[in-house]
């Protein structure tokens, strides 16, 4: 249902200018292990709002402005309004996006109070960090990886921050799936031509589409800029530096057309 609630396309046109796309999965489509039939959620509130009905999150009063009410969860008391905090650091694109999600949030009925951070903070170490100490309601923060290698090993049960990994483990929502664990560990383990290597990637992918310990909302924009009469620059998504070639560049009537 917050899947169906989050217009990420909106976020992509607007902030990021149309330059990246909403993921469906850990993998860009572009990636040779992508799978194209992972489920893909769509911005609609029609079918969130069904869902949360479902739920037994009801709009009692009619009035979409207004939150949510709980009606016969277990463990909540009726009536308690579905109102969420939202925590993210305090870098410009991080407000624009979430002053995009918070609103279309809202048209689902689910109100949402966004408090802005100081990047030490928010990924300050568990666990007193609020964000790897797991102490938030929802949470907006970036990851990122370098190489080809599919990072399905960050949604780990190993993963869930605790005193073995210094409490900065990737899993930051908690996510246990023993299926999962058990597809991740077989890709990653396995080889390019083994025949079970693109299958248990594929089995991964599903399962992080269905059961989503996070929601991905966009790939981030990699740019750079260089001078006119400079060749053989190249970005590249795998490299951790756009130097990354740096050997190769030339300038002037060096370069050839």
């Amino acid at each position: 249902a917050l899947a169906n609630c989050l217009d990420r396309q909106q976020v992509v046109d607007s902030v990021l200018s149309g330059l990246s796309t909403v993921p469906n999965s850990y993998l860009p489509p572009e990636h040779p292990l992508y799978d194209p039939s992972v489920t893909v959620y769509s911005f609609n509130v029609t079918a969130a709002s069904q869902l949360l009905e479902q739920a037994g999150w009801l709009d009692v009063d009619q009035d979409p402005s207004t939150p949510r009410q709980a009606r016969g969860i277990a463990g909540i008391p009726s009536g308690t309004p579905f109102e969420v905090n939202y925590i993210t650091t305090n870098a410009v694109q991080r407000q624009q996006v979430s002053t995009i999600l918070v609103a279309s949030l809202a048209q689902c009925g689910i109100k949402v109070n966004v408090q802005y951070l100081d990047a030490n903070i928010l990924y300050a170490p568990g666990p007193d960090g609020v964000l790897f100490g797991r102490s938030f309601d929802l949470a907006e923060f970036a990851m990122g990886s370098t190489g080809m290698g599919t990072p399905c090993d960050w949604y780990t049960r190993s993963e869930v921050p605790n005193a073995a990994n210094h409490w900065v483990g990737t899993n930051v929502s908690g996510f246990r799936d023993p299926a999962f664990d058990t597809a991740c560990l077989a890709a990653q383990r396995s080889l390019p031509d083994d025949p079970d290597h693109a299958a248990a990637y594929a089995r991964a992918q599903s399962i992080f589409a269905n059961e989503l310990p996070v929601i991905p909302l966009y790939w981030r924009v990699k740019t750079a800029a260089t001078r006119a009469d400079l060749c053989y620059f190249s970005l590249d998504p795998t490299a951790s530096s756009n130097l990354w070639n740096i050997e190769a560049f030339d300038s002037g009537t060096a370069c050839q057309p």
